[in-house]
């Protein structure tokens, strides 16, 4: 008995570790934290892609595009004010200062993941190429979340 709830127990710590790691992917100077996404509905053929650039170099480089085989292509985008409307637009890069971080995020600069072939189920993978203009690419993966992870930018595996 005592080594069935044991096991029990070993089995629910491993499964919460699994879903608490923070994935991190490293490239020359660029660092990039915690890339994630959301679970999708059925029939949903479109997501949200969020993560953080560190870049610890002297010179700047730019996010110049994305792609991942689980969708048609990736946007990169931006929202802000126009008028009083908060709308949401396709941009060519994304700058990573020297010295400074890039976050997407719930409500900002995020890379809109269009004609996703299959729904996005939580804490499976989604693999993405990220294109740098100096870097070149970086192959990370997205965590998918649950459906009603935070919209705060506080999202943490």
């Amino acid at each position: 008995m005592k080594r069935s709830v044991r096991a029990v127990l070993g089995a629910l710590i491993l499964a919460a570790s699994a879903s608490a790691i923070a994935l991190e992917y490293k490239k020359g100077d660029l660092r990039i934290d915690n890339p994630w996404t959301r679970a999708t509905a059925g029939g949903q053929t479109v997501a949200a892609g969020y993560l953080e650039i560190v870049n610890a170099g002297k010179a700047a480089d730019r996010v110049i595009g994305a792609s991942t085989p689980a969708a048609e292509r990736i946007e990169l985008h931006v929202v802000g004010l126009e008028g009083e409307v908060m709308r949401m637009r396709e941009v060519k890069s994304f700058e990573v200062p020297a010295g400074g971080r890039m976050e997407l995020k719930p409500r900002g600069p995020h890379m809109m993941i269009m004609g996703i072939k299959r729904a996005f189920k939580k804490d499976e993978r989604i693999p993405v190429t990220l294109r740098f203009e100096k870097a070149g690419d970086v192959a990370i993966e997205l965590l998918v979340g649950g459906i009603d992870a935070p919209t705060d930018g506080k999202h943490k595996h």
